[in-house]
């Protein structure tokens, strides 16, 4: 009977420690995976930043003058969309905007993670290279300009 009365306090206690709820998760809210309810941080954030590119009307006309009739664009050479190259913007577009090229891209548990952007027309030309910064739980809007165009195209 003794061994009995021992071995409930033993008993009890470890249905206890099973039935603990885990409270660790995410607890950034910047991160994809944010838990509200986690109060124990378990490294596990995931993070995404997005990017939508333009270029102005100075940019077209010198894909008039050259000949060039359609753009695509390469995130760390992965096709992300084309467009035509009569498409410009007279200011900066709204993150995301509607005829705008916009990506989502995952950065993993970085909160900063750079990224090659690059613009080919139709022969494969490169118009545009670019390391840009994507940054977690941001948009940022980025002006492909005419004075960066590769130099067969501004000379």
């Amino acid at each position: 009977m003794k061994k009995i009365a021992y071995l409930i306090p033993v008993l009890l206690l470890f249905i206890i420690n099973a039935c603990e709820i885990d409270n660790s998760g995410c607890t950034d809210p910047d991160a994809i995976n944010f838990d509200g309810s986690a109060e124990v941080e378990s490294n596990n954030c995931k993070y995404e930043g997005r990017l939508t590119l333009w270029y102005a009307e100075a940019s077209t006309d010198l894909f008039s003058e050259y000949n060039i009739h359609s753009l695509r664009f390469y995130v760390n050479n992965e096709l992300i969309d084309s467009t035509s190259s009569t498409l410009f913007f007279t200011s900066a577009p709204l993150c995301e905007a509607e005829l705008a090229v916009s990506t989502t891209q995952d950065l993993d548990q970085l909160k900063e993670k750079d990224f090659t952007i690059k613009v080919v027309d139709e022969e494969e030309d490169i118009v545009w290279e670019y390391s840009i910064e994507f940054i977690a739980n941001a948009c940022k809007v980025f002006e492909l300009k005419e004075k960066d165009m590769y130099p067969y195209l501004v000379n």
